[in-house]
């Protein structure tokens, strides 16, 4: 039997439950084995359990109806708030409590529906010495699969900043409380340290998920001046380039689609065995006047071979400014390769162009590497400082039903003042060691800009949480 088993009405992220907390004991009536806790299987969105209650009046209540009635509308009250919390109105929502006498900590689970028992098996007075009772009183519930900590811990990259440009930082999940599912970001919090607005954000999450893999070692930006380069293309230096430096493809003898560059994992870095995963692709690029487009696409595969190499979609490239353009999915490796065999050195992207119009040239800087495993992708931010002191920042909340939502926020009204528009897959974190990578432009793609970041984070659970 459970230690403790209990409703409680609380708004998420608070850190305690107040000096009054809102609660309804089902352990005080819960029979004898009436609780059989719902395990989640694979990819299950919702868990349904059934609660057994034996419910009669507290000690020093009235020994009656009146007392039995009391009991009934405290679990009818709960009931209610558990459907009006489901609202995105709602700050308060219910959720179950529970834990087992080893157990050192209690955990919970946001209930999504609630149902009452089908029948009230009420006992009729026929004599004054009977009790006042409703046997057999079953609480259908359905709640989210995991089982959260009351308590969230806060992460953040070094110094609280990080470089808009692929910038990362390894986050190890050694200490305190360490779950068995993803992390609940309840709440990413980005705010300026310049005053450049920045509109746009793609942050991804790489959890330890592969053979011998040291995610210390992952190198996020492929900068394309250290690739092979081919037709019409040639190294030119480039201040707003992120290295000062840049591929520039003129297309003199081939306007049409061919090969541009290809890069080597380990052009990248010299730990091409460590950049396994699954990736979205960002290239940043530009064009040498705003008359020209070029269409692009990126595909992975391996150097030094025949095949040709698994490619995205093309993506139309315009305009003088340095952007980030969205170039597709691949893994890396882009096959099977048995890494306890062979290397990954020869694991690589090609880039592949043509002219559509005018008769510029395209400069190619860098591939940014965005870990799809646990990805967010949200516009309409509005990040930066103003008048040195009044700014605007964006927060990205996760619900405890998982819903996604997000707000752009300026301080000098203290108000929301646009919803963001939110796009993610899995976005969470996962509970090992982890890489953190961020991506963020505006009107233009930005060199040498941090923005400020902290993840509000709510360790998750399948089953027990056990001794931590």
């Amino acid at each position: 039997m459970a230690y403790q088993l209990y409703l409680i009405r609380r708004p998420d992220r608070q850190a305690s439950d107040g000096a009054s907390p809102d609660v309804f004991d089902l352990q005080k009536y819960m029979v004898e084995d009436g609780w059989e806790q719902g395990t989640p299987q694979p990819n299950q969105d919702r868990v349904d359990e059934a609660i057994t209650l034996h419910v009669k009046p507290d000690e020093g209540a009235s020994q009656n109806d009146d007392g039995l009635a009391e009991i009934m509308h405290a679990l009818d009250l709960k009931i209610r708030q558990i459907a009006t919390g489901q609202s995105l109105l709602s700050e308060y929502g219910v959720w179950l409590r529970a834990k087992q006498f080893s157990e050192s900590q209690a955990r919970q689970a946001y209930i999504t529906a609630a149902r009452r028992s089908q029948t009230l098996k009420v006992r009729t007075m026929f004599s004054a010495a009977q009790d006042y009772v409703i046997s057999d009183y079953v609480l259908g519930l359905t709640r989210m699969p995991f089982w959260e900590a009351q308590a969230s811990r806060t992460i953040a990259p070094d110094g609280d900043v990080i470089d808009i440009n692929g910038g990362m930082f390894t986050y190890q999940f050694i200490t305190g409380i360490l779950g068995d599912a993803p992390y609940r970001v309840a709440k990413l919090a980005i705010t300026p340290v310049t005053d450049d607005v920045l509109t746009e954000f793609w942050i991804g999450v790489r959890g330890n998920y592969y053979y011998n893999v040291n995610v210390a070692n992952f190198q996020p930006v492929w900068n394309l001046k250290d690739a092979y380069y081919y037709s019409d293309v040639a190294i030119e230096a480039d201040s707003d380039a992120l290295s000062g430096s840049r591929l520039t493809c003129d297309f003199d003898t081939h306007p049409e689609e061919v090969t541009r560059a290809i890069m080597k994992a380990s052009q990248a870095t010299a730990n091409p065995d460590d950049q396994v995963g699954n990736y979205n692709l960002l290239l940043r690029a530009a064009m040498s006047d705003g008359s020209s487009e070029a269409l692009v696409r990126v595909g992975s595969g391996f150097y030094g071979g025949t095949n040709e190499f698994a490619f995205g979609s093309h993506e139309l490239i315009s305009g003088t400014g340095y952007k980030y353009y969205e170039v597709g999915n691949v893994s890396l490796p882009s096959s099977y390769v048995p890494l306890q065999d062979a290397g990954l050195a020869n694991m690589a992207l090609k880039v592949k162009a043509q002219r559509l119009s005018g008769s510029g040239s395209l400069y190619l800087d860098v591939i940014g590497l965005l870990p799809a495993e646990h990805s967010l992708h949200f516009k309409d931010a509005s990040v930066q400082t103003v008048e040195s002191e009044l700014y605007r920042f964006a927060e990205v909340y996760v619900l405890p039903n998982d819903v996604v939502a997000g707000k752009s926020y300026d301080t000098s009204v203290s108000q929301p003042v646009d919803n963001l528009d939110i796009d993610s897959s899995n976005w969470g974190l996962p509970p090992q060691s982890i890489n953190v990578v961020c991506v963020a432009q505006g009107s233009a793609s930005f060199k040498g800009v941090n923005v400020g970041m902290s993840l509000q984070c709510f360790p998750r659970w399948d089953s027990l949480r056990g001794v931590y």
